[in-house]
């Protein structure tokens, strides 16, 4: 899934609200792991809270408003297509790098995603942890002088990221883990945006119109 034009975003929430169409709410909410009121699903995103409408064909955030573009193809294309992650519980986790499918959105991928967070909290790691933490994140064990935290972009989508500050003799480093079975429910692209989304919250910076 592309991040644009909006045009194609429209066509991409339209396409998942499509496939969702006729399937029990309950059933989708489940398999998803949200929950259902009046009708609507409520949806766990990046320590925040998602309505999404089936019947509307509508995703707004909990105060009601309309969320951006983006975030309405992501938060739908997620709902049609989380049924083909295995039962919860800790995968296999691998990087980029180590699925074919993925190696050619490595440089994209970390110009959008690692790089920034580099940026940001290479010299600062107890900062890092503060913002994993906000989001509801997991602290995993740490490499040597690294931080490293697990965050739930949706309740069955986890990435983790890993920040290696810089010292006297090094650059600060990063990387990226996810769970592999990802690859195989989404599509590389969507991967890249939930993992963008995922930067973006832990630096604060998800704007109002994706924060819904």
């Amino acid at each position: 899934m592309r991040p644009e034009p909006q045009d194609n975003l429209r066509e991409v929430a339209g396409r998942a609200f499509d496939a969702l169409a006729g399937s029990p709410v309950a059933e989708v909410a489940s398999s998803a792991g949200g929950a259902v009121h009046e009708g609507s699903i409520l949806l766990p995103f990046l320590g925040r809270e998602l309505v999404v409408d089936p019947a509307a064909r509508a995703v707004r955030d909990a105060d009601g408003r309309a969320v951006s573009d983006l975030l309405a193809a992501v938060a739908t294309r997620y709902l049609a297509l989380a049924g083909r992650l295995p039962a919860e519980g800790r995968r296999e986790e691998v990087g980029f790098a180590d699925v074919a499918d993925a190696r050619g959105y490595l440089a994209p991928f970390k110009g959008r995603v690692l790089a920034p967070l580099i940026a940001r909290f290479g010299r600062d790691p107890e900062g890092f942890s503060r913002s994993a933490a906000a989001l509801g994140g997991e602290r995993r064990a740490e490499p040597a002088g690294a931080s490293a935290w697990t965050v739930r972009v949706f309740p069955r989508v986890r990435m983790t990221f890993v920040i290696h500050p810089a010292d006297d003799e090094l650059a600060a480093d990063g990387q990226a883990l996810f769970e592999r079975d990802l690859f195989e429910a989404f599509t590389v692209e969507d991967i890249v945006v939930m993992a963008q989304m995922a930067s973006l919250a832990l630096r604060g910076r998800l704007a109002p119109a994706d924060k819904g």
